[in-house]
């Protein structure tokens, strides 16, 4: 992952997404149990998708998927400034008790309410989307591995998400390193 954008002359530093490790205390079906979990962030945090016909300027060029199948994204201050509040978001899921709401593309949404950019106004929704799997390295300690897929505000550009039911983080936590979730 690139670390910094330099747009316009103002440097936008990415540090603050970097890979990171974290115990946290899940339920289990029967107690509890308390394991790393891993948390990394896709580039969908801070680019988004360029709009139909929309050129991408050099500068804000993001490259994401594989050689085969690209999928070029645009550097999005406005997701960048919001991003810089995502490892404080994950850090609070994994200590306290939030709830996740299951979506149809097989991941979850944690919906955060954040001040309103104008004042006045009311709260913006912020959706941070969540894969999750346990990984099992030979000769290594188990860990639960959590991918931010995407986090964007609620916004006329974009859709409003589909999600269903909540259930509560540390649950799917323990589900995931039962086997359970993902099925």
């Amino acid at each position: 992952m690139q670390q910094k954008y330099i747009i316009d002359g103002k440097t936008y530093d990415l540090s603050h997404l970097k890979t990171f490790r974290q115990n946290s205390t899940f339920k289990l079906r029967r107690g509890s149990k308390t394991a790393p979990v891993e948390v990394t962030f896709s580039c969908h945090c801070w680019s988004r998708s360029p709009i139909e016909g929309e050129e991408i300027p050099n500068s804000h060029f993001v490259y994401d998927g594989s050689q085969e199948s690209p999928r070029h994204r645009i550097f999005c201050t406005a997701r960048y400034e919001l991003s810089l509040e995502l490892p404080r978001i994950i850090s609070k899921m994994l200590t306290e008790r939030e709830r996740v709401h299951f979506t149809k593309k097989h991941n979850v949404v944690f919906l955060e309410l954040l001040a309103p950019i104008v004042a006045g106004k009311p709260p913006i929704t912020y959706y941070v989307f969540i894969k999750l799997r346990k990984v099992t390295p030979d000769g290594q300690q188990k860990y639960i591995k959590v991918v931010i897929e995407s986090a964007y505000a609620e916004n006329v550009m974009y859709d409003t998400p589909s999600y269903g039911k909540p259930i509560a983080f540390e649950e799917l936590l323990g589900d995931c390193w039962e086997g359970r979730f993902p099925k």
